[in-house]
């Protein structure tokens, strides 16, 4: 039996955006306007967006009319599980692109305390640490709330969920400021989004903003989740808005926020 599936317009869109966002990439690059390392980050994200379109289109079911080799149309069988697996596929779809979002957020939003006086002094001086040295000295100091919580932002700005996830995790039985638990809870939310749990994720983004209702970084999370997690646009507008009217916001981030702003506007206009 041949046949072949044509790609959904959603996903054929988001195709099209990573290719531009490439091309615009290499023109930044080439004009002077991105350091390589910021280059790096974005073109990973960027070809991130594009494989898990490709892992997207190969999960989608054949078109409803299946073509023979005789060019008799043959109704396709309903797959089992279709319904819980296009919420997985529709989530990795946008996780490139969204990582890039976050990253960017991530630095804006970012909280270095002051250590406490009980800090630990190996644990008071871990700028510029790399993640190996911070973990040996999470090992030597495992009720250190701050070490921990450091390396798991660290692995978390960095895109490493794998490995900022468990450290998340970890902290909240450890003794933490209001602050620092929502920012927790928040980006436990943002990473279960990414695996495609949209509702675990909306439930501990909501309990960090019910900790911190100034939690920024948690609004652009529910913001994002709601327009391309939930599909509920209306949810996500006012929250985008707030955080696009911040100062100090960053040109980048505040780019992808306005394009995001604009889905969410579409969608509201065009239910």
């Amino acid at each position: 039996m041949s046949g072949s599936k044509r790609l959904p317009a959603a996903l054929e869109e988001r195709r099209r955006i990573a290719l531009r966002d490439l091309e615009e990439l290499a023109e930044q690059v080439l004009n002077g306007e991105l350091d390589e390392e910021t280059a790096g980050r974005l073109r990973a994200g960027y070809e991130a967006e594009l494989a898990a379109v490709d892992e997207a289109a190969a999960a989608e079911p054949v078109s409803a009319a299946t073509k023979t080799e005789t060019g008799a149309e043959t109704a396709a069988e309903p797959a089992e599980g279709r319904s819980s697996n296009r919420i997985v596929v529709g989530a990795l779809a946008l996780v490139g692109v969204l990582t890039v979002v976050i990253l960017f957020a991530a630095q804006v939003f970012r909280s270095d305390p002051e250590p406490s006086p009980q800090t630990p002094t190996d644990v008071a001086s871990i700028d510029g640490s790399s993640a190996e040295e911070m973990e040996a000295i999470v090992a030597a100091h495992p009720e250190s709330a701050a070490m921990r919580l450091a390396l798991a932002d660290l692995y978390f700005e960095e895109g490493d969920y794998a490995s900022a996830i468990d450290h998340y995790l970890q902290v909240t039985n450890l003794e933490l400021t209001l602050d620092e638990e929502s920012r927790t809870l928040g980006r436990i939310g943002w990473m279960a989004y990414s695996t495609g749990q949209v509702e675990s994720a909306v439930q501990f983004i909501n309990n960090s903003l019910e900790i911190n209702p100034d939690y920024y970084e948690g609004k652009l999370f529910l913001g994002m989740v709601s327009l391309y997690g939930l599909e509920d646009p209306a949810a996500a507008l006012p929250l985008l808005e707030e955080v696009n009217a911040l100062p100090g916001l960053g040109d980048q981030l505040r780019v992808e926020v306005e394009a995001a702003l604009a889905d969410a506007r579409a969608g509201v206009e065009s239910p």
